[in-house]
């Protein structure tokens, strides 16, 4: 069951994954998913290799202690979208707006 659960968060982020790249510049797709997986495997095997944090069901499990599904794919996409909405919000406005100040 696990496995399959596994399987099913790979086919979401690649599908993601692709939207992300239909929707936003692929070229900031590729420097927020490239650097952030690299951050996170870097503090990931940190973590993990201090046994702080241990992932009960992962692929490739004889050869690393990390996630690779979620350091390499799930967390990157995340940021991308988490990137791309924070990029288009406007913080002043919604700053003006919860003062009690809204435009007409």
């Amino acid at each position: 069951m696990e496995q399959w659960i596994l399987w099913a968060l790979v086919a979401v982020g690649i599908g993601l994954l692709g939207l992300s790249f239909r929707v936003f510049s692929p070229r900031e797709v590729w420097l927020s998913c490239l650097l952030n997986a690299y951050a996170a495997s870097f503090f990931g095997s940190i973590v993990a290799g201090t046994g702080l944090l241990e992932y009960p069901v992962r692929f490739f499990a004889s050869y690393t202690n990390n996630s690779v599904i979620f350091e390499y794919l799930l967390y990157p996409v995340v940021s991308v979208y988490v990137y791309a909405t924070s990029r288009r919000a406007r913080w002043p406005a919604r700053r003006r707006n919860a003062r009690g100040m809204r435009r007409c």
